[in-house]
């Protein structure tokens, strides 16, 4: 099939734009905003339920409590700077002088947290104190944040520059810019106008990379496919007589199918007979555990080869799509694959509905433009949301770990010791070779050091 440009043609350039929509996503932005003090009113004002239970989420959490309560402490006494001057220049104590840092002080203290015990009238003394507990506890949350995220990048967004010892400009930054930070609440960022930076996961983190000079790559992870494209997948499902996945294994990423299927609704995912998996012996394990993760049921089909050199996937996924038509009256198919070779199998079954799920890197412009013309819809598995895909992703790279360790061969410690008689050529009885083994096997141990290299270290002190 010839390859050619097609990206000024009216019909492939619509679907593409259509295809290239995203929504945005709002967990991540609802945990930051809890972490840095920001008052639940404020989300719940949004109208995001997934950002309002994200930011109730870590609320539950200890030290997420801990953290959102140093930080609106600090918020507060920043924005309320001169009363609360004032009224410790009185009689008042930091106790008394603001309702909204007593139920700071009265939270942290249930949770085991002290705070502002030692009366001072400087207000820039209890700030200090409070931006040492934030950057002495801010790493205990960690867990509260995608694993992906960068962490160092998160921490200096909490933690306030100088704010160990000399609070002064940064308060001042703080206060004379007071609109221009998300719902008036402190963090440390390059202060600018770019709106509510809390906005959606989206924004907040490719700023948050942008401030490093740095640039997420992996732009599902903070953004959906938009809904046109979910709407055009519950039309194909929803006119189905019987649906069913197929997955050519061999050129397919089961992480964003994963991903994919996880970000439909039940509704429809749960029309769906099953997912038929067409897998060569040689592609990742993902595939034997995908069903754990995606919700419904499969079959995965291990495709030996007679060749060495030839995979037979993309030939069984053709035969097993023509089976599940004529023997069991499957009428719709969900082909997850790239391939420009099954727009044969498509046009010679013109009576099958199908609709296409490929990966933009491989799939060729000449494919995709067969599609559009006849009218076979297709999206991007890459352009899902993959956050839901991560737990597949941690198992999968843990069970291979787990293989690789079971494998490695060090060697026998009691060969080792063998040896080490017979090339010192000492008169070693074998009471005192059990005995040498045993404070030998006691004192080996496993040492890895920065760069991940292992060796084998003993340990014990002077002879054996």
């Amino acid at each position: 099939m010839e390859i050619h440009d097609i990206s000024d043609r009216p019909a492939y350039a619509e679907a593409e734009q259509l295809l290239r929509i995203k929504e945005d996503t709002y967990s991540i932005v609802g945990a930051v905003a809890y972490l840095i003090g920001v008052q639940r009113f404020n989300i719940e004002n949004r109208g995001y339920q997934v950002e309002l239970d994200a930011y109730d989420l870590a609320s539950n959490d200890k030290n997420g409590r801990i953290i959102h309560y140093l930080c609106l402490a600090r918020t507060r006494l920043e924005r309320n700077f001169r009363n609360i001057k004032m009224a410790l220049r009185g009689t008042a104590s930091i106790y008394s002088a603001d309702p909204l840092i007593k139920e700071c002080i009265d939270s942290l203290h249930k949770d085991g947290i002290e705070i502002f015990r030692k009366n001072t009238k400087d207000v820039n003394e209890y700030l200090i104190e409070a931006n040492k507990l934030i950057s002495d506890r801010i790493n205990n949350c960690k867990s509260l944040l995608p694993e992906w995220l960068n962490w160092d990048y998160f921490r200096d967004f909490v933690v306030m520059p100088n704010g160990l010892t000399d609070p002064v400009e940064e308060g001042t930054k703080f206060q004379q810019n007071l609109k221009l930070y998300p719902y008036s609440t402190y963090c440390n960022w390059p202060v600018s106008s770019q709106g509510n930076i809390l906005n959606s996961d989206r924004k907040f983190i490719n700023l948050l990379y942008y401030w490093h000079e740095d640039a997420l790559e992996d732009q599902s992870k903070v953004a959906d496919v938009g809904e046109h494209t979910k709407d055009k997948i519950y039309k194909f499902i929803g006119k189905a007589i019987s649906v069913c996945v197929v997955v050519d294994a061999e050129n397919s990423d089961p992480y964003r199918l994963c991903a994919t299927l996880r970000q439909l609704n039940d509704e429809y995912t749960g029309r769906i007979t099953k997912v038929i998996i067409i897998d060569d012996e040689r592609t990742t394990t993902a595939w034997s555990i995908f069903e754990n993760y995606a919700g419904i049921p499969v079959e995965h089909r291990i495709i030996s080869r007679v060749l060495e050199q030839k995979s037979l996937v993309d030939m069984s996924v053709a035969m097993a799509i023509t089976k599940e038509f004529y023997a069991n009256n499957t009428d719709s198919f969900m082909l997850v694959a790239s391939d420009s070779d099954y727009w044969a199998m498509l046009d010679q079954l013109p009576e099958a509905n199908f609709l296409m799920m490929v990966e933009r890197e491989k799939c060729s412009p000449a494919m995709k433009e067969n599609l559009v013309n006849a009218g076979v819809f297709y999206c991007y598995i890459d352009d899902f949301y993959s956050g839901d895909s991560v737990e597949l992703e941690r198992t999968v790279v843990t069970s291979e770990l787990l293989k690789t360790i079971d494998n490695l061969n060090i060697g026998n410690l009691e060969i080792i010791l063998e040896g080490a008689c017979a090339r010192s050529r000492a008169h070693i009885t074998e009471n005192e070779k059990k005995r040498m083994y045993q404070r030998l096997k006691q004192s080996v141990k496993l040492v890895i050091d920065d760069d991940g290299k292992m060796r084998v270290q003993a340990s014990f002190k002077g002879n054996l």
